[in-house]
C-alpha cells in the first residue's frame, strides 16, 4: 500500500484512449497518482495530461524489464486494465492479434500483479460477451455466447481472473461496459476518432459535412418508432465504476472475481439519440433509411441493478440529452479545437 493513506497508486493501461484518459482524469481528481502505459503515446493527444505517460507495451517482450520497474517503483495498489485490441471487424479477420494482445498480454500484467503483491484489478470488459438472442435487459447471469473473438477474448480473461483468485488470492472486478459515449462535462477531454464507427460520432460527422448523411438501418424493428434500441451509457459514469470498482475491492477481505454490468440501464432508440442530437446541435440531420443488418437485435439494454447494489453506483449523467450536450459542447470546446487531428491515428 501507499505509505499515505489517503493517496493511492495505480497503474491505467490504455490510460490516454478515449475510456481510458477520462478513468485518469477521474482518478487524479479523486486522490490516485496515476501512472499509463500507452503504445504510440506521442500520437494521443491526452498524453501525460492526467497521468504519468509511459510509451509502452506489454505484448511486447522487449518492453516488459521496463514495465516491470513501474511496478517495483510505484507499489501500486490497484492495476485498471483498458488497453486492449477493441474494433469487433478486424476481430473476425485478425483474431490472432486480438487473442495475443486481449489474453497472452493480460496474464502478463496479471503475472506482474501476482509478483509484486498488487492485489487489486479493475478490468475493462465488455457488453458483446453477450452475444445475440438475450431478453432485454441483459443480467450477469445471462449466459454469455460472443459472436467475435474480441468478445471471446474478453470472456476468456473474465475467467482467468476467477483462476488467479483461487490460485493467488488476486481480487478482480470485470466491468462489462456498454455503448459508452459522450464526454467529461467539463470538456477538458472527449472522444476523438478519426473514422467514427459508433451512432453519435457519425450524427457529428453528418453535421461537420463531412459525410452526406446518417443512416439508420432498419426502420421495422418490433419497437415503438420502429428503430433498434441499445443501451447509451456516458463516459463520466464509467469513469466512476471504474473507482468504485476498486473501493468495493478495497474492502473485501476475501478473494473475488466479480463481474458487473455498466450501461444507463435503459435503452434509447436510434430515432430517440438522433432527435436529442439534432436537438444539441441546433440543426436536422439528413438521414437515410437502410435495410437493417444482418445480426443487429432490436434491442440490447443492461440491467444494473448488481452494480448499484454492490457499488453503489448510480449513472447519475446517462439520459440521452445529457450525453448529447456534452458531446457538442466537448466539439466545441477549446481543448477540443486544440488536437491536431492529423496526428490522431485512423
Amino acid at each position: 500500500m501507499s505509505q499515505n493513506q489517503n493517496i493511492k497508486k495505480a497503474l491505467v493501461t490504455g490510460g490516454t484512449g478515449y475510456v481510458g484518459s477520462h478513468v485518469s482524469k477521474y482518478l487524479m481528481e479523486n486522490n490516485y497518482v496515476t501512472i499509463s502505459i500507452d503504445r504510440n503515446l506521442e500520437a494521443r493527444p491526452f498524453a501525460n495530461r492526467f497521468a504519468q505517460g509511459h510509451s509502452l507495451d506489454y505484448t511486447k517482450d522487449a518492453d516488459m524489464p521496463a514495465i516491470e520497474e513501474l511496478f517495483e517503483k510505484h507499489k501500486f495498489d490497484c492495476v485498471f486494465h483498458l488497453a486492449a485490441n477493441s474494433l469487433v471487424g478486424p476481430s473476425v479477420t485478425e483474431p490472432s492479434k486480438y487473442y495475443q494482445n486481449n489474453v497472452c498480454g493480460t496474464i502478463k500484467l496479471l503475472d506482474l500483479c501476482v509478483k509484486h503483491n498488487v492485489e487489486n484489478f479493475v478490468f475493462a470488459s465488455t457488453s458483446s460477451v453477450y452475444g445475440d438472442g438475450h431478453q432485454p435487459p441483459i443480467t450477469e447471469d445471462s449466459i454469455p455466447k460472443p459472436l467475435t473473438s474480441y468478445g471471446r477474448s474478453k470472456l476468456m480473461v473474465e475467467g482467468i481472473l476467477k483462476d488467479y483468485a483461487r490460485a493467488y488470492g488476486l481480487k478482480s472486478v470485470a466491468l462489462r461496459l456498454f455503448n459508452v459515449c459522450s464526454a467529461s462535462p467539463d470538456c477538458e477531454v472527449g472522444e476523438v476518432r478519426i473514422k467514427p464507427t459508433h451512432l453519435i460520432p457519425n450524427v457529428v460527422e453528418v453535421a461537420a459535412g463531412r459525410k452526406e448523411h446518417f443512416s439508420i438501418f432498419g426502420t421495422d424493428y418490433g419497437t415503438p418508432d420502429g428503430t433498434a434500441i441499445r443501451d447509451y451509457t456516458h463516459v463520466w459514469d464509467v469513469a466512476k465504476a471504474f473507482k468504485l470498482a476498486h473501493d468495493f475491492l478495497i474492502n473485501e477481505n476475501q478473494s473475488v472475481a466479480e463481474v458487473f454490468n455498466v450501461g444507463a440501464g435503459k435503452g434509447f432508440s436510434v430515432k430517440e439519440v438522433l432527435t436529442s442530437m439534432e436537438k444539441a446541435l441546433g440543426k436536422e440531420i439528413k438521414v437515410k433509411n437502410e435495410e437493417k443488418r444482418e445480426g443487429d437485435p432490436s434491442h440490447v439494454s443492461a440491467d444494473i441493478s448488481k452494480a448499484t447494489d454492490m457499488l453503489n453506483w448510480i449513472p447519475g449523467n446517462s439520459e440521452i440529452d445529457k450525453i448529447c450536450q456534452d458531446t457538442v459542447n466537448w466539439l466545441n470546446s477549446d481543448a477540443y479545437k486544440k488536437i491536431d487531428l492529423e496526428k490522431i491515428p485512423s
